[in-house]
């Protein structure tokens, strides 16, 4: 399936799960009239459950996946694995919290330089609050680039600051952090950037597919700023 075609695909399966919850909503509604209310209340529920499913799908392919593959070499991807809890928190780039979940991983090579990225969702759970349990400390993607020689993070860092502002903007933020042979990108997107249907009502595909490209490309430029000194 094209890019095209999947984009379209995904817009046709937003409605469809959209016109899922508008059914399930009836059936709560018609609760009282039992033989006419839980048929509708269990189809729409599954029309909903149906088309989210192979929306994140696509999402995963066509935002995630492919990207991949067309800016870095030797690339995998493993829409069901993530980063570890001890491997995000060895980064400290941000607060852990006592709730961890991390999906989409994948990685790759350009300038000799090794990429590995994932979706991360960091937050803290209160068993005792009646509403409101989870606080969310970050949820987007966290990227790690390995530099084969050692970072000369004195002559780079402002430059690095101004590329990643540029991310930030097009997020809810972004944090970064240098070792000696790594750069480790924290960017929020608040609801994530792994299931398409976590997002706003009305948002544009091909709006979204640009800012995964000019996101790719900052992180490419990161790179060719350090190996350049």
């Amino acid at each position: 399936m094209g890019k095209s075609d999947a984009l379209l695909r995904m817009e046709q399966l937003r409605k469809e799960a959209e016109r899922g919850m508008k059914m399930e909503t009836w059936g709560y509604a018609g609760i009282l009239l039992l033989p006419v209310s839980l048929p509708l209340l269990f189809c729409g529920s599954r029309k909903r459950e149906k088309a989210n499913e192979e929306m994140d799908e696509l999402y995963r392919e066509v935002f995630i996946r492919e990207p991949l593959e067309e800016n870095f070499d030797n690339t995998s991807f493993e829409p069901y694995e993530g980063f570890s809890e001890e491997m995000v928190e060895g980064f400290q780039i941000c607060r852990m919290g006592n709730e961890f979940d991390s999906e989409a991983y994948g990685k790759g090579d350009w300038q000799d330089v090794h990429m590995e990225m994932s979706d991360v969702t960091i937050s803290d759970y209160d068993p005792m609050a009646r509403k409101g349990n989870f606080n969310t400390i970050f949820k987007g993607r966290m990227i790690v680039l390995h530099f084969p020689e050692r970072i000369p993070s004195e002559q780079v860092s402002s430059q690095l600051d101004e590329r990643l502002k540029k991310i930030a903007e097009r997020h809810q933020g972004a944090d970064m952090k240098l070792t000696d042979h790594r750069l480790i990108l924290a960017i929020n997107d608040g609801e994530g950037m792994a299931f398409y249907r976590q997002k706003k009502k009305g948002i544009s595909l091909e709006a979204e597919l640009i800012k995964v490209q000019e996101d790719m490309d900052e992180i490419k430029a990161m790179i060719t700023l350090i190996r350049e000194g």
